[in-house]
């Protein structure tokens, strides 16, 4: 279940605005969740720079951005994990 701490909230509404289903109502003591409605998709938890949405009160883990791949790495890998497929061989008969 999608829990939170409402003493670390800066009421920033990245959550509300991220929500897919619209669950999530920002008040004056900061979010409030109907979980009726909740997917448990976990977005909100991604993008709470604050960390104040978690999962059964377990806390996110902040990202350590040296372990983060650079630009070229990243091309590198995109470059590298390419999948063929030869639908137009199938359509066409030609190469």
């Amino acid at each position: 279940m999608i829990t939170y701490d409402n003493t670390k909230c800066d009421k920033c509404g990245l959550c509300l605005t991220t929500c897919h289903e619209h669950c999530i109502e920002l008040t004056e003591e900061g979010i409030s969740i109907n979980h009726e409605s909740c997917s448990t998709c976990t977005h909100c938890i991604a993008v709470c720079p604050q960390q104040v949405v978690s999962w059964n009160h377990i806390p996110s883990q902040k990202i350590k951005k040296e372990l983060l791949p650079t630009s070229e790495q990243l091309k590198e890998f995109l470059k590298s994990r390419r999948s063929e497929f030869h639908f137009v061989e199938r359509l066409t008969g030609k190469f």
